[in-house]
């Protein structure tokens, strides 16, 4: 086995290991079973910032504003 050979190995599995092991232990924490749950695919977004009164936009918004003038 190479060394290679190990990290692929551990990357495909570590996850799923993880999470069975963490949902088997009745006395593991709250914040270990939210990691083990893996990551949410809703997130919040938005088209822009003010910071100190500047204003910050995302590449998309500034493609829309361009391009309705």
């Amino acid at each position: 086995m190479s060394k290679n050979w190990v990290l692929k190995k551990h990357n495909k599995t570590f996850c799923d290991w993880f999470k069975d092991t963490i949902f088997a232990d009745e006395n593991a924490s709250e914040t270990l079973r939210k990691l083990a749950d893996g990551p949410k695919r809703n997130v919040i977004t938005c088209q822009g910032y003010d910071i100190n009164k500047y204003s910050f936009y995302t590449k998309s918004t500034k493609r829309q504003k361009y391009n309705a003038e």
